[in-house]
């Protein structure tokens, strides 16, 4: 193997070591807090130490993971102030991309994902099913359709510089939230509101359902509530 292609090659199992490591981090695998080891997830993944080395350090230098000397390395915790942070510009965000794309997404798509998520609160309700899963695509897909359906690049282009922090508070919403059906049911209502073309009340329910969820993982994640008219993100969208 030449000198080329074996640089070629590192560079790609360093790629693929980073991007596994954080769609581990995206999914659950590996909690905030826990203390990774070079040698598990070389072995997980198939590949020598080096570039998971490599991926752990391209990861500190995004601030996902921190390197104490002498002791390891360690998942950073999301602080209180970075969740609201990530909220906050999730919010306005998502309200800027779903003004542009109100007219773009057909009835067909909005009675695809009504039907599914449906289906998924009758399971759960009737079955204790676990769907948190299946919840977590399908919240991920509705939302990135928005961006995609939106005549704005630059929308799409932010929100994906801050969709990794976005997925990560996702997952960690949905393990704190104690009844699933009703996250369902605001979908629900957001899906009613576009089909119907209500720009003033989908943008007030959307509002809604970010308070509600920065709300939900931040009481279970520190015990604080950011409910009151005195919050960020409360007057920041506007909230009433």
């Amino acid at each position: 193997m030449t000198e080329d292609l074996q640089k070629k090659r590192s560079r790609n199992l360093v790629a693929l070591a980073y991007e596994e490591i954080k769609e581990m981090l995206n999914d659950g695998r590996i909690a905030q807090g826990e203390l990774l080891s070079e040698n598990q997830i070389a072995d997980e993944l198939g590949i020598s130490r080096t570039p998971v080395r490599e991926a752990f350090r391209a990861l500190a230098s995004e601030n996902i993971v921190e390197i104490r000397k002498g002791i390891g390395i360690y998942v950073k915790t999301f602080t209180p102030k970075e969740i609201l942070d990530t909220f906050e510009v999730r919010a306005a965000l998502e309200i800027l991309a779903v003004t542009s794309a109100i007219e773009e997404i057909g009835d067909d798509e909005i009675a695809v994902f009504y039907g599914r998520f449906s289906d998924m609160l009758t399971r759960y309700r009737e079955n204790d099913e676990d769907i948190t899963e299946e919840f977590n695509l399908m919240d991920r897909q509705l939302h990135d359709m928005f961006l995609e359906k939106s005549r704005n690049r630059c929308i799409r282009r932010m929100m994906k510089s801050i969709n990794f922090n976005i997925r990560r508070c996702q997952m960690l919403s949905l393990k704190a939230s104690p009844d699933m059906a009703v996250s369902i049911e605001q979908h629900l209502r957001i899906l009613e509101l576009l089909k119907e073309r209500d720009l003033n009340n989908l943008v007030l329910e959307l509002k809604n359902h970010m308070i509600w969820a920065a709300n939900l993982l931040l009481q279970n994640y520190n015990g604080m509530d950011f409910s009151s008219s005195d919050s960020v993100i409360h007057s920041f969208v506007g909230h009433k």
